[in-house]
């Protein structure tokens, strides 16, 4: 049993599925991905024991090179929902946040009285509009 450390996780080589799945588990991530050029598992089977380890599995994503393509409405969301996502989220996040704390501060120095309108004796309301 060999272990292979990826990303401080270790992982055991023994853990193995056929590769009928691995097979029809990936043609099912690559047609949900968009991916138009098919799979086949058998390079990824490098020792031909008709069993797919993790560190074979490994192989699909350097090989590969996947990518999630999303479409601009996805982007805007993920923008907003997520900003440690990209720089440009994290100035959109920051930007709300300062634009909600100033506003706030408008607010409670609004209600001082050194704040309130004075209105003049001349100013009065019009009538009939």
């Amino acid at each position: 049993r060999r272990e292979h450390g990826i990303r401080g996780v270790a992982v055991a080589d023994d853990y193995k599925i056929s590769l009928e799945a691995f097979q029809i588990a990936m043609e099912r991530l690559f047609f949900a991905l968009g991916d138009l050029d098919g799979f086949d598992a058998k390079p990824y089977d490098a020792n031909g024991d008709g069993c797919v380890t993790w560190s074979e599995f490994f192989h699909v994503y350097r090989k590969k090179e996947l990518r999630i393509r999303l479409s601009p409405w996805e982007r805007i969301y993920l923008t907003f929902e997520q900003p440690d996502s990209c720089y440009l989220a994290q100035f959109i996040s920051n930007l709300i946040l300062c634009s909600i704390i100033t506003s706030s501060v408008s607010f409670i120095v609004s209600t001082t009285a050194e704040c309130k309108l004075q209105t003049a004796e001349w100013c009065k309301p019009l009538k009939g509009i």
